[in-house]
């Protein structure tokens, strides 16, 4: 047995969210989705109103354009480090267009979260788990 798994999280399954989050001061959510060639699940431009991801408007406009892109993984156990790796390789190929982003004002970071319905737990000797 691994000696990170216990007999309490062996075999359970998890599901988390990696999610690549990119503001720009003037560029297109197009342009972005374009340079990637992935979807992006939230992507307000500049000047929009705002609002949460559920649609809930909130005062002022964008400052910036924000674009997320989020990929679900669901993994046994608790170890979900491979699956970020793999997330993060797949961009990789796209080290001129984040330099573009990043020389023009913007910014780019991957956000990884876990489910509230199944959290990652931590188990040792001393009985802790949380």
């Amino acid at each position: 047995m691994d000696p990170h798994t216990t007999d309490s999280t062996k075999g359970t399954s998890r599901r988390f969210d990696v999610a690549l989050f990119i503001v720009h001061p003037s560029m297109d959510p197009a342009e972005i989705t374009a340079g990637l060639g992935l979807e992006g699940h939230f992507v307000p431009p500049v000047g929009a109103q705002r609002k949460t991801p559920s649609g809930m408007l909130l005062p002022g406009k964008y400052r910036g354009t924000r674009w997320r892109h989020s990929t679900r993984y669901h993994v046994e156990d608790q170890w979900f480090a491979a699956a970020v790796g793999e997330f993060v390789e797949r961009l990789e190929r796209h080290k001129a267009f984040f330099a573009n982003v990043r020389s023009t004002g913007g910014r780019a970071m991957v956000i990884v979260s876990v489910s509230r319905r199944r959290i990652f737990r931590r188990s040792d000797r001393s009985g802790y788990s949380g």
